[in-house]
């Protein structure tokens, strides 16, 4: 649990960290590329998330409940999955990509970037490739030894990206570093994966399992696919829109509308760190059937989340450029109206996945196809609105903003209370009650 505790910061830190960083050594020009990379390398991380969540679960039930010859056969399906990623992002995304910076990004930023883009993405394929072994760890309960790996990672990553900027290589100094910090993780978690198999199949518990011919079903795998259709979505539904916002507007809009969405991204990373370091609690409380129980871990993860992000939200507002003029960021946050909104669908977005990661443990996966529609309806409809206005990023967000306030958020909640076999206005005055007693 230490483990845990240490890497969810270390990852926050980092990513606090990298800010300052990217926006005192980058031009404005250099902010926007690495934000366009970032952006399609996020897309491939919701396929991998997604791989990840059930495979490591696949994995994990057959170490606690199989022999070695049903491990093998989950490790193997895993490695189908992840090299089948790899491959899509080494080709038809690489391709992707350089169409994009080489036909829209250049006229607005005068550079193409077609090296640094190569060497971004063949590190996020090289990643995944050995992406099983991420899933290996963490199915057979080496989680500590994860995590710590993780965190160095990171910390080198992070370490290597200051001496490059430093020294002036600008984007390809990210670059470099990144790829760097991806080999060495590569390297250390598949030796660990590698031990820890050979160290299972060589154990008495393998051999007795094995003797038992025991013959256990592997995981719905179509939950991969309804899982990633949701990351997927939540991660296009406002992200995606910087790819078309370069398109349109002017490169001192763009920065600044990029910059605004990773402020808010990483307020709903630090808001969100406790509810992921809690779910052992909320998974207890379900399995235990225990309905006054469950309510209060839902009611301790919403306020604390919730918390977190509004006040994150207002030192935003009132100390945001001020801190950026003290960096000497050539990038500045948006407008107060526009980050309003912003910070207001990522206040939706929060508490939509709060209640998603609630019955993605109870197994009720309903809330995709809610999901998926709302917000193609709400990207396709802001795309073509801005395109035909072109006046500000602000329909960007506020079209996807009300139907995932007015529609997706309270369908999904109607799912949490017929699991919970309570009404939405019953729920509701559970978690008013669990604040005043609070407070």
């Amino acid at each position: 649990m230490r483990s845990a505790y240490l890497n969810q910061v270390v990852n926050l830190l980092v990513a606090i960290l990298m800010v300052p960083l990217l926006l005192r050594y980058l031009d404005i020009n250099g902010f926007i590329l690495w934000s366009i990379f970032t952006t399609f390398g996020g897309i491939t991380l919701q396929i991998e998330s997604a791989i990840q969540i059930v495979s490591v679960r696949e994995i994990a039930k057959e170490y606690h409940s199989g022999s070695i010859v049903t491990i093998q056969a989950a490790v193997r399906k895993a490695r189908v999955a992840y090299a089948t990623l790899s491959a899509c992002v080494l080709i038809p995304f690489l391709m992707l990509g350089l169409l994009y910076l080489n036909y829209i990004a250049t006229e607005k930023l005068g550079t193409s970037a077609s090296i640094e883009w190569l060497i971004f993405i063949s590190a996020y394929a090289l990643n995944y490739y050995f992406g099983t072994n991420n899933s290996v760890l963490l199915g057979m309960a080496h989680v500590a030894l994860y995590n710590n790996i993780n965190s160095l990672t990171r910390l080198i990553n992070l370490s290597c990206t200051y001496a490059l900027l430093k020294s002036g290589f600008s984007v390809m100094g990210i670059c470099l570093s990144f790829v760097f910090s991806v080999i060495i993780g590569c390297v250390l978690i598949s030796r660990a994966a590698t031990q820890s198999l050979e160290n299972y199949r060589s154990s008495q518990d393998a051999l007795v399992l094995i003797n038992t011919n025991a013959n256990f079903e592997l995981a719905n795998s179509s939950n991969i696919l309804k899982y990633t259709f949701y990351m997927f979505s939540a991660f296009v539904l406002y992200k995606g829109g910087l790819l078309v916002a370069t398109m349109i507007f002017p490169k001192e809009v763009i920065g600044a509308y990029g910059l605004s969405l990773q402020a808010n991204t990483m307020l709903s990373m630090l808001a969100l760190v406790p509810v992921q370091v809690w779910l052992h609690r909320l998974v207890r409380a379900i399995a235990s059937g225990d309905r006054k129980e469950i309510f209060h871990e839902l009611a301790v993860s919403i306020v604390a989340a919730n918390t977190v992000f509004i006040a994150g939200e207002v030192v935003l507002a009132i100390f945001g450029n001020a801190l950026l003029v003290l960096i000497g960021s050539k990038v500045v946050l948006v407008g107060d109206v526009d980050l309003f909104l912003i910070g207001l669908s990522f206040l939706v977005e929060m508490n939509i996945f709060l209640l998603v990661n609630f019955l993605v443990v109870t197994r009720n996966y309903g809330f995709v196809k809610i999901y998926v529609t709302t917000s193609l309806i709400g990207v396709v409809l802001a795309i073509f609105l801005t395109w035909i206005t072109k006046d500000s990023v602000a329909t960007l967000i506020i079209v996807p903003l009300g139907l995932q306030a007015l529609l997706c958020l309270p369908l999904i909640l109607r799912i949490i209370c017929r699991e919970l076999s309570v009404t939405p206005m019953n729920f509701l005055i559970h978690i008013y009650r669990f604040i005043c007693i609070r407070t």
